[in-house]
């Protein structure tokens, strides 16, 4: 059962309910990155609101795996698989560590009590190459900053949280590459390629200036990098929406499709299994490689 909660202002949780505000902030400052943080807040704060209507009695660690069934099939209705299964193992996550720190024996949210949802294999849509040469020119005509943002998360494949918290100093020359070190999930920092183009368009800048601006001069956020997107992708006519993670699908795929080595893209791209990257490679050639062509070729009169 719950003991001392503590109230705190770090989460918007409700502490007039017999939760455990301490378990919760400490779980959260157990976690490294601070996106990660964000996201686990959110998840948990929504599951508040939606016990305090389903059982207003109900702690933290008297939750069941019935409870968090129902918060799922809440979730369903109007979020995506993806979405639903992410948020319970954010609670899945809370209770490994609260077994883990002797507050409770059991997880009702492991997924030998709570049934995951199916998720599509499919990713954002890359761009064609026309597409992409389209964007590229509307970016060059919009300004250095625009261009700067297609040119490195098009070519390196970043993260949008890795394009905003680079600064100029991150930038490495080395045996004749233009190279930038950035910092992704679980903190781990890794080295990718800048195309030359990008690199001249900072040259100029100090060491401790943000990579990418707004046009205030203060750090971009992931929110305006993809409004910047949006309106590029109306100014080059193109129909698929541009967001920054098609133009990191856009990478993933063309780089494989090119023929570069697997764990050079994985390793650009910073996916921690090469099944991940792989799964790019197979959703275009689905398409593109069809047997049905090959038989509609082959048994043609």
């Amino acid at each position: 059962m719950e003991t001392n909660p503590a109230t705190t202002t770090s989460t918007t949780i409700d502490v007039a309910q017999p939760w455990s505000v301490t378990h919760v902030n400490a779980w959260l400052l157990s976690q490294r990155s601070d996106n990660t943080r964000r996201a686990y807040r959110a998840d948990i704060e929504q599951l508040v609101t939606f016990l305090h209507d389903l059982d207003p009695d109900a702690g933290l660690y008297d939750l069941t795996a019935e409870h968090v069934n129902a918060w799922a099939r809440t979730l369903a209705q109007t979020a995506s698989a993806a979405t639903v299964n992410r948020r319970i193992a954010s609670l899945s996550s809370f209770y490994r560590w609260a077994i883990a720190n002797g507050h409770t024996d059991r997880n009702p949210a492991d997924a030998t009590h709570v049934r995951r949802e199916a998720v599509s294999s499919d990713h954002a849509a890359a761009l064609t190459t026309d597409e992409m040469r389209a964007l590229i020119a509307a970016a060059r005509a919009a300004g250095p900053r625009d261009l700067l943002v297609v040119l490195v998360l098009a070519h390196a494949g970043i993260r949008v949280s890795e394009l905003v918290n680079a600064r100029n100093g991150d930038l490495r020359h080395e045996r004749g590459h233009c190279t930038l070190v950035v910092t992704g999930k679980g903190n781990k920092v890794r080295r990718v390629v800048m195309p030359p183009a990008a690199c001249e368009l900072v040259a100029d800048l100090d060491a401790d200036e943000w990579l990418v601006t707004a046009n205030d001069g203060t750090q971009m956020n992931r929110h305006q990098v993809t409004r910047v997107l949006a309106r590029l992708q109306r100014r080059a006519g193109i129909e698929t929406k541009v967001t920054p993670h098609v133009l990191r699908a856009t990478m993933i795929t063309e780089a494989l499709d090119a023929g570069v080595s697997l764990w050079i893209v994985q390793d650009t791209a910073g996916h921690a299994d090469s099944r991940t990257t792989r799964s790019y490679q197979r959703r275009a050639a689905s398409l593109d490689k069809s047997p049905t062509y090959a038989l509609a070729a082959r048994w043609a009169s």
